[in-house]
């Protein structure tokens, strides 16, 4: 697997835990998630699948480490099909992208598998398929995978959406409202709609504390006048409407994920 003349050769993640940090940046700079998560994800790899591949440059240096890690591959267990492998989060640094560095990783990654006795290569993919069909890879059916993470490494979209439940009750003549007829006005001086809802009678505190005026008095612009004594005026508590609802939130339109699955033989 080791290539002289360039310096870069492919390790298994576990056997050099020094480059687990840089492992994390370059996957992070490409699907963004925490470090506790991604060193989670990572811990995972070992001699049996799931396990982690590093592509290394030995000629570059990444502050005082000798070796540069430009590229990266996971490889997963592929359910029910025999010798079969997934090769997924394949990935390269920004600014080395379009020398090649790609390519090179994909034929390491095959090397290694066949060298561990896999004959089958499969991948899925949502906007390179072009560049892996270059590479010999086919379209096929989608296979179930173990411990894959086929979600992140695909580049779906997250939508975050604050969304309001607004619900309206209505009062209508089948819903189970009070009515006048079954609870008379006498001792009752108001109907409340501050919650929205159906009228809800409430209870008056005093008895006929504010009486109706006599025919005789002059009603045109005054208010009802008490009878306790004082002439102080009572007013009546007039029934208040809700509030209008808010206005709907608008959700963001998420266009359609299409994934690509392809296979390779690699015997």
């Amino acid at each position: 697997m080791m290539d002289s003349t360039v310096g870069i050769h492919m390790e298994p993640l576990h056997k050099r835990p020094d480059l687990m940090d840089a492992c994390i940046d370059l996957l992070n700079a490409q699907w963004p998630r925490s470090k506790a998560a991604r060193l989670h994800s990572l811990d995972k790899s070992c001699d049996s699948l799931p396990y982690s591949l590093v592509m290394v440059d030995d000629k570059r240096e990444i502050g005082s480490d000798p070796s540069a890690v430009i590229g990266y591959c996971r490889l997963a267990k592929v359910i029910s099909v025999p010798s079969s492998v997934l090769i997924e989060s394949v990935v390269v640094p920004k600014n080395l992208r379009g020398q090649g560095l790609g390519r090179q990783l994909m034929e390491l990654a095959e090397t290694h598998a066949k060298m561990q006795g896999f004959t089958t290569m499969y991948l899925s993919t949502k906007d390179k398929q072009d560049f892996y069909a270059h590479l010999g890879y086919e379209f096929c059916k989608a296979v179930n995978t173990l411990d894959a993470q086929i979600l992140e490494t695909c580049d779906l979209w997250q939508v975050d959406c604050d969304s309001t439940s607004l619900s309206h009750v209505s009062c209508s003549s089948e819903s189970e409202c009070p009515s006048r007829d079954e609870h008379p006005s006498a001792g009752r001086r108001q109907v409340s709609r501050l919650d929205g809802g159906c009228p809800k009678a409430v209870e008056d505190s005093s008895d006929d504390s504010c009486s109706k005026p006599s025919p005789d008095s002059k009603t045109s612009g005054s208010l009802p006048m008490s009878q306790s004594g004082d002439g102080a005026p009572c007013e009546t508590n007039l029934s208040i409407p809700p509030p209008p609802p808010p206005p709907p939130v608008r959700v963001p339109e998420t266009p359609p994920m299409v994934v690509y699955w392809m296979k390779k033989e690699v015997s």
